[in-house]
């Protein structure tokens, strides 16, 4: 897809001629009518079609240009026809094979059916069956692996340098084929999908693949918001809990219906901000961008927490209630991450749910009484340098209340008192 676009950019002027003389001919008109015939239900028809769809997207380059780049690009091996034949990769091949081989030999069936029960799915050439049975198998080892604890399967030597417990890859793919839609669910979700939260049960519908069911399990339950205009924006997490807000570790699993607010108390669901963070969020953003139907409940909650997070004071309050787990060196190194990084050109859905719950917590904010908590907060207990004044000024005028009471109480006691009568 990237090479077609340049492709048609280097050669936009040498076209433009022989586009002129199709607008001329009449069959610009003719392409756009039967697009224009094609909008409505043909056009639902076709996007459902597209929802359902297996399909390997080519990240943009604006947005690798925006976040990382390297993110989207495997680092050791590669799975799927994109990074096949890079030459940093080229070394994973050999154990590739040797995945292959065990699991067939394993499997006591000849190599054939394997080759056609792949060939049922993908007809789109021998090369490309063969690339997808390969990095099926191998995943398939891997998981296995992975789902043993480390277990090394008795034809694989203990040191074995990829299959042992010594040879952990963090993957992205597998293949079942004799087992139920949603067991695969499942299985996927265990091997890969708790990296970043605690995940929850899929239905049992098969995924189109590992991202989608990653990206199924992350989210839960789709809420759907009332649909504001414009995306408020709420203050970062220490303000609020001088407003009085307290955070708590949401019970919820997933992110999409895991956040809420209630009484005044903040439910987040726990965030795991580890070295595979950041690749794990921007390919789930970007399938949630690209694919038509993955809805946007990842991207909204990291817009979410970008408007929580300003400093590394707000993420050691969030740190402090458990809700952030982090393993990186520093809270600002977590900051960065989320104001950086992962929210470069990300925008909230405008029926996200948790747009109401940012309006409910500035409503809650605007109360006469805890803007004057916050602000007293804010002033007199941000700096103990401040607050030891403040208390050193309230000793010093209870002292001097208390002084001027014992004063002039000798005072009223006296007119109080009657006068002796002399004796007579």
């Amino acid at each position: 897809m990237d090479e077609t676009v340049a492709t048609e950019g280097r050669s936009g002027m040498q076209q433009a001629p022989s586009i002129m003389a199709m607008a001329s001919s009449g069959t610009w008109e003719v392409e756009m009518e039967k697009m224009i015939n094609d909008i409505g239900p043909r056009y639902v028809e076709t996007k459902r079609r597209r929802e359902g769809r297996h399909s390997i997207y080519r990240v943009p380059e604006y947005i690798k240009d925006m976040t990382n780049r390297n993110a989207y690009r495997p680092q050791l091996v590669s799975l799927g026809p994109f990074h096949h034949g890079d030459p940093a990769l080229l070394p994973m091949e050999s154990h590739k094979r040797r995945a292959v081989a065990h699991l067939v030999k394993r499997s006591m069936k000849p190599l054939r059916l394997f080759i056609m029960a792949v060939e049922e799915i993908w007809r789109l050439g021998t090369s490309f069956v063969e690339l997808m049975l390969t990095d099926g198998c191998f995943l398939l080892e891997m998981g296995m692996l992975f789902q043993q604890g480390g277990r090394v399967q008795q034809d694989y030597g203990p040191d074995d340098p990829v299959f042992s417990e010594h040879g952990y890859l963090y993957l992205m793919r597998q293949i079942f084929s004799d087992v139920h839609d949603g067991e695969i669910n499942n299985w996927v979700r265990t091997f890969l999908c708790s990296s970043i939260t605690h995940i929850a049960p899929v239905n049992g519908h098969l995924g189109l693949h590992p991202l989608d069911v990653l990206q199924k399990s992350t989210c839960a339950a789709r809420r759907i918001g009332q649909g504001l205009k414009t995306l408020p924006i709420m203050t970062c997490a220490t303000e609020l809990h001088e407003a009085g807000i307290h955070f708590q570790l949401s019970d919820a699993k997933g992110f999409a219906g895991g956040v809420n607010f209630q009484g005044g108390v903040l439910s987040i669901p726990q965030v795991f901000l580890f070295d595979d963070a950041e690749c794990v969020f921007l390919i789930l953003m970007a399938f949630e961008r690209l694919h038509p139907g993955a809805g946007n409940e990842v991207t909204a909650f990291i817009i979410f927490m970008d408007n929580l997070i300003d400093t590394a004071q707000d993420v050691a309050l969030l740190r402090s209630k458990g809700i952030i787990q982090s393993g990186f060196g520093s809270d600002e190194a977590v900051a960065n991450l989320i104001n950086n990084i992962l929210t470069k050109g990300a925008v909230m859905n405008i029926n996200s749910s948790l747009r109401d719950v940012i309006r409910e917590v500035n409503a809650h904010c605007r109360k006469p009484w805890n803007k004057w908590r916050a602000s007293l907060i804010h002033t007199y207990f941000s700096n103990p340098w401040v607050f030891m004044s403040l208390v050193a000024a309230i000793i010093l005028l209870v002292a001097t209340l208390m002084r001027t009471i014992y004063t002039i109480m000798p005072f009223y006691k006296n007119i109080s008192s009657p006068e002796p009568q002399p004796h007579m």
